[in-house]
């Protein structure tokens, strides 16, 4: 027994010193590693990927084709006809719809980017001579009186700017004609249009263009709150 015991602990010896060399070796190889990476990552360059630059996206909830329901579902709008109104290469600061349907019925469905789900729907409506055009100065007037719903608002002036156009319309759609017989669409045309917007209570709007020197026409009628069944979706490639 005496001569067994120091053979055991010279044993345990051993293996202590044995493992505690294995311990060292681990550690020394996990910090030649980290520092390894350190170095590597202190060395490379750092690549963020490229962010593209596109234009920004109007959030439209209609849309060529769409039929716009109003007046609690009684009166249906086929949105035929779209023109974007902007300045230069900009992103358009309106977008206006023309409904399909009788002469006396069309409408005009005015969109405003920055709350497209609170367009307004209007109608051309006489209201009085505008002082003559005189080359490009459009001098619209600071409050407009206009007819809507058998009564006369007064209106004050939101916006006054000189656009360009972008047209695009469904193939089937038809143009109705005017009183002499001709094939005419209220949506302006060309890239010399002036245009103002009117707002007044209750959610009343309106909307003066002028194309050149020509005169200019009024629409007038109340914005409204796109819901839910609102819209019967039929959108078609522009």
């Amino acid at each position: 027994m005496i001569v067994i015991l120091p053979f055991v602990f010279a044993l345990v010896g051993a293996a202590a010193a044995g493992a505690a060399a294995a311990g060292g070796w681990v550690v020394r190889r996990t910090r030649r590693a980290r520092l390894a990476k350190q170095e590597k990552d202190a060395t490379q360059v750092t690549r963020v990927p490229a962010i593209a630059e596109e234009p920004p996206r109007i959030d439209e909830p209609i849309d060529l084709g769409d039929v716009l329901l109003v007046d609690g579902g009684r009166r249906e709008l086929w949105l035929v006809r779209r023109c974007e109104l902007s300045e230069g290469e900009g992103a358009p600061f309106l977008v206006l719809f023309e409904a399909d349907g009788p002469a006396e019925r069309r409408a005009l469905v005015v969109v405003d980017p920055a709350d497209p789900s609170r367009p307004a729907v209007l109608g051309r409506v006489e209201i009085e001579p505008l002082p003559a055009a005189t080359g490009r100065a459009f001098r619209p007037p600071s409050t407009l009186d206009v007819p809507v719903d058998g009564h006369t608002e007064t209106l004050r002036l939101t916006l006054r700017r000189a656009a360009r156009a972008k047209l695009a319309a469904i193939p089937d759609a038809e143009l109705v004609a005017n009183p002499d017989g001709e094939a005419e669409s209220p949506l302006p045309r060309g890239e010399e249009i002036y245009v103002a917007t009117y707002e007044g209570g209750p959610h009343v709007r309106a909307l003066l263009m002028r194309v050149g020197n020509d005169e200019a026409s009024c629409f007038a009628g109340r914005s409204t709150v796109l819901g839910d069944g609102a819209i019967l979706r039929n959108r078609q490639t522009r």
